[in-house]
């Protein structure tokens, strides 16, 4: 079939108008795959588009080694890779010729290069819905250069429904009750009783509607979150590691079917158990996502660690001696466990610093003022008395009134003291190993000191509660551990968002340096059972004297 024709049963070009499908043909070519040979592979990012003229092609998914018979099988006229040309990812799963192919294919760049040539070609295109959305969904600061924004959600309009019979109720209240303040004459206008029957409900739907569409359910190609904001009151944000994901259930009620809206239940491999994302629209299509992505890392993985050992066994063959270990990566430098020092009063007042490879956190400063507060008001009123006493010397005032206004306003400036250090001695610690929580009062009257090592923390999500820690920007960041350390809380610091991304780059880091570690001790085994095989055919081969 000729190429216009073929582009023509493709759902991405079948409303172009007949010029610029000819733009796409000319930029259009013709491919010839044998049986048994692949498209393209998982994780390559060739960004290509292939249209099926003729044959059948069958779609491997992450960690499938064959293809099953009649399943995920593409036809002529079918494509593959429409996210690769448009969005530019790396194909999410192979595609291997079951039968001799003949493919017509599209580069991405040639592609992008007709659309700044032609931009009023690209509004007249129709993605999959999954790509206009992945097009129209936002980037947020706190994300990775490299994580990508694959779903972004926001909870159906029943979850708005269900809290408006609250607003309607007020309304049919006020509404009776202005019936009988104009039988009594207390309501006179019309005017008049329209804004008290109306004002208050509106608020309240007005509010209602907001707070529905502060909430969010986001997916990237790293993490699943979730975002629970109810304005004035609190703000909680949930996340789980993608790579994290064992299990997913989707569960629709009759209406939710009806209206196209369900629960997702995902079950991760963390301490928290599970996330429930309630109230979304067409579930199953964002479990697809999440479990071809989570497959696409854990195959990622396994092809990383099969290059590897490919490369381990290259180098034993061809440059090292078997037997001969290649050495460990470096363990993390040591963490240092020891307090900060005191330093000047600048350092003490800082709420976030670094010491090494340590980063430091203070409560905010609205705790230091609740603190300090009282003392500092004492030491106000008693410098005040001290004044009036001074200016007064020779009138009524006693000297003794003095001497009990100095010994006040030193007690004031001790107990002041006292508060701030205080505050300034209980700090939230990372390391490249270890969080750590310390709580120590001043002149070491007693401190008090909790620590668990990176690699227990299973989930960190943070909250926030009241106007105020939205106004300031502080909260409190749960971290939750499988050791016996149990929950750990950073209480009241700035910036939660930011305390949260640098616990979870330093836990990946982490992460990343034990697996390399393990790697390759067990690369370093494996060498060694080469290392003995080639002893014992060497002395197998040997003639016996």
């Amino acid at each position: 079939m000729d190429i216009l024709t073929r582009l023509k049963d493709v759902p991405l070009f079948a409303s172009l108008d007949p010029p610029h499908l000819e733009h796409i043909a000319a930029i259009s070519g013709r491919r010839r795959f044998p049986q048994g040979s692949f498209l393209f592979r998982e994780g390559e990012s060739d960004c290509t588009l292939f249209i099926v003229d003729s044959g059948q092609v069958a779609l491997l998914q992450p960690g499938q080694l064959a293809p099953r018979e009649g399943l995920d099988a593409v036809r002529a006229g079918g494509s593959l890779g429409e996210e690769a040309l448009i969005l530019g990812d790396s194909y999410g799963h192979s595609a291997q010729a079951v039968t001799e192919v003949e493919a017509i294919e599209i580069a991405k760049s040639a592609f992008d290069q007709l659309m700044r040539q032609q931009p009023q070609l690209r509004t007249q295109l129709q993605p999959s819905p999954l790509v206009v959305e992945r097009l129209r969904a936002p980037t947020f600061s706190w994300q990775d250069e490299d994580e990508l924004t694959l779903l972004f959600r926001k909870r159906h309009w029943v979850a708005l429904a269900h809290n408006l019979p609250i607003p309607l109720l007020m309304l049919l209240g006020f509404g009776v009750a202005a019936l009988l303040l104009r039988q009594v004459g207390l309501l006179k206008s019309l005017p008049g009783s329209f804004l008290f029957v109306s004002i208050l409900p509106a608020a309240v739907t007005l509010w209602l509607y907001l707070d529905w569409q502060n909430d969010f359910y986001l997916v990237t190609s790293k993490r699943i979150l979730h975002e629970e904001k109810v304005i004035l009151l609190y703000q909680t944000w949930d996340e789980a590691p993608l790579n994290k994901v064992t299990n997913t259930t989707v569960h629709r009620t009759f209406a939710g079917s009806m209206l196209g809206y369900g629960t997702l239940h995902i079950q991760t491999a963390s301490l928290r158990g599970s996330m429930v994302l309630n109230y979304l629209r067409d579930p199953e299509q964002v479990q697809q996502v999440i479990c071809e992505y989570a497959a696409r890392l854990g195959a990622a993985r396994g092809q990383d660690r099969r290059e590897d050992i490919r490369s381990e066994l290259s180098r034993q063959i061809d440059r090292t001696p078997f037997g001969q270990k290649e050495a460990l990566p470096p363990a993390p430098p040591p963490a240092d466990h020891s307090p900060p020092q005191p330093r000047q009063m600048a350092r003490l007042l800082r709420l976030r610093f670094k010491e090494g490879n340590r980063v430091i956190w203070r409560q905010h400063w609205v705790f230091l003022i609740r603190q300090s507060a009282a003392p500092a008001v004492l030491l106000l009123l008693a410098t005040a008395l001290i004044v009036v006493t001074l200016l007064n010397a020779a009138s009524s005032f006693p000297f003794s009134l003095f001497l009990v206004s100095l010994a006040v306003w030193l007690g004031a400036l001790i107990w002041l003291w006292w508060r701030v250090v205080d505050w300034g001695n209980d700090i939230y610690v990372v390391t490249n190993q270890l969080i750590i929580d310390i709580k120590r009062k001043p002149l070491f009257v007693s401190e008090k000191r909790r620590q668990a090592t990176l690699d227990m923390i299973e989930n960190v999500f943070l909250r926030k509660e009241g106007l105020l820690t939205a106004l300031l920007n502080y909260g409190d960041v749960v971290i939750q551990t499988a050791g016996l350390a149990g929950e750990f809380t950073f209480a009241g610091v700035g910036d939660p968002m930011g305390v949260q991304r640098e616990i979870f780059r330093r836990v990946d880091n982490y992460r990343a340096l034990q697996q390399r570690r393990h790697g390759q001790r067990d690369r370093n085994e494996l060498s060694e059972w080469f290392a003995v095989y080639h002893e014992l055919q060497e002395s197998h081969d040997s003639p016996v004297s």
